[in-house]
Formats: structure tokens, C-alpha cells, sequence
């Protein structure tokens, strides 16, 4: 099924950076997006959160929550939160944070630090979208920072919607 405005994606994308990602994180994907209007999504990469065409991912492995069961006006919400954060810069110490929790190693300081930026990394943009529109992104993590893009993939592997 084709994504829809509100739905997020989650692609595993190719180079070293994406199979790094995928190593620590140990995780088939390794990029996240929400899916806005006009066959658009919201990411945030390296340089800071953009607009980019979603067909840009054709031929990509992705998936994407399209079996979720969320209302109009959540959709829009989720859509709205995407398109402000638009040119936020990226969250380079929450990919870290991220990086050293996988590899067993959990730092509460920089993690609170990483979590309060004014930053954003792709799956927590995916994550505070669903917060701002009261579904639950999380993925059973404390905070939006924490989330990785397996994560999500899981989320949609298993259907765990609430």
C-alpha cells in the first residue's frame, strides 16, 4: 500500500554511513520519514531536517505504517509538526547516545542533553511527529531521542499500533 500523508516510512538505505547505522543499531533499517502531502516526506539528515520527494526512496526497502489505524485530524497533526520542523538542525548527540546505548553503554547526562536539543535526528522527528499527535511513537523508549529507525520498523513488523 502506498503511504499517505501522516504515515511514516522507515528504508534501508545504501553506503557505509546506513550500514554503520544498521550494525550498532542491529536493525535492517537504518532512515526514517514522515510522509507529508504531495508524495513528500520530512527527514532529517546530516545539514538538518528538509522536504524531499518520496520517490526518491523507489527501490529502496522500506516500509511504512499504512496498516495503522489513526484518524484525519491525527494525520494532520502529524503532517503540521513535520513540516514545522523543516530546517531544524540534526541531532548529532542523539545518534551518539544512541550509538553507545546499543553497544551497552548508557550515559543518563548526555542522554538528557541530547534529548532536550533544539535538534532533531530522523526517527525522532518520526517519533515527536506521532507525540504531537497523540500516538504513541515511542516505541516503549523514555524519551523521542532513544527511538531508532528499527524500532519503528519493528513497531510496523509486529502491528503494535497502541
Amino acid at each position: 500500500m502506498t503511504p499517505r500523508p501522516g504515515d511514516y516510512i522507515v528504508v534501508r538505505t545504501h553506503g557505509i554511513v546506513g550500514a554503520l547505522i544498521r550494525l550498532v543499531t542491529r536493525s535492517g533499517y537504518n532512515h526514517a520519514a514522515v510522509v507529508v502531502e504531495d508524495g513528500q516526506v520530512v527527514e532529517a539528515e546530516p545539514g538538518g531536517a528538509r522536504l524531499r520527494p518520496l520517490s526518491e526512496y523507489d527501490g529502496y526497502q522500506m516500509l511504512a505504517n499504512t496498516a495503522e489505524p489513526t484518524l484525519a485530524e491525527e494525520r494532520a497533526k502529524v503532517v503540521a509538526y513535520a513540516r514545522a520542523v523543516v530546517a531544524r538542525p540534526y541531532n548529532y548527540d542523539a545518534d551518539f547516545v544512541d550509538g553507545l546505548e546499543h553497544l551497552g553503554l548508557r550515559w543518563r547526562l548526555l542522554a538528557r542533553f541530547a534529548a532536550g536539543r533544539k535538534a532533531v535526528m530522523c526517527s525522532q522527528l518520526v517519533a515527536d511527529a506521532g507525540a504531537a499527535a497523540g500516538l504513541n511513537w515511542r516505541c516503549g523508549k523514555a524519551t523521542t531521542a532513544e527511538v531508532v529507525p528499527g524500532d519503528l520498523a519493528a513497531r510496523i513488523e509486529r502491528g503494535q499500533w497502541a
